[in-house]
């Protein structure tokens, strides 16, 4: 289960100046993580892993509509300290113009390193692209570090930077993962 606890949000119209701000509650993803291959040993791990997500965002913050996708995430490591990894991700999204749904695509590709036996560090290219009429890639270079708590516990936090104009320039973000 993913859910934003908080979320805040600001924009300002390049044209007019006019600055809007929302905060509350986002959506809810409810997930479903296969291993195929890896996990806790060897050096290559493959996964499948569906997802629905619900919406439960409050002020705007979401489209109200219930969205669902699959991706495949992988890493390989080639030492204790180094790995590689990433992901194809499929979304259906839906059209809020019209009436239906669409396909949206993302990549990514990142490299981490193991600092400690608790802390690692990534730096990632990531790329998204709805498949509706004028759509641009939307792309973004993310940097941050994971600390274990406990085996099964971690908690990340990061930096997006847009580096294409269809992407937000600037996103931070926190958050945890347990594994059951």
């Amino acid at each position: 289960v993913i859910f934003d606890a908080h979320r805040d949000f600001t924009s300002t119209d390049k044209t007019t100046g006019t600055r809007t701000s929302r905060n509350g509650f986002g959506d809810t993803y409810l997930r479903l993580k296969y291993n195929i291959t890896g996990n806790d040993s060897g050096h290559l791990a493959v996964a499948a892993l569906p997802f629905v997500k619900l919406p439960t965002n409050q002020d705007g913050l979401g489209n109200n509509d219930a969205e669902w996708g699959f991706e495949v995430p992988f890493y390989y490591a080639f030492s204790h300290e180094w790995g590689v990894g990433g992901m194809t991700q499929f979304n259906i999204l839906r059209e809020q113009a019209a009436a239906g749904y669409y396909l949206g695509y993302a990549n990514s590709l990142y490299v981490s390193r193991n600092v400690t036996s608790e802390l690692s560090s990534y730096a990632e290219i990531y790329t998204y692209k709805p498949d509706t009429s004028g759509a641009q890639w939307q792309n973004t270079l993310d940097f941050g570090v994971v600390y274990a708590l406990t085996p099964s516990w971690r908690i990340d936090t990061g930096v997006n930077i847009g580096i294409s104009n269809a992407a937000d320039d600037l996103n931070f973000f926190a958050g945890t993962a347990y594994r059951f």
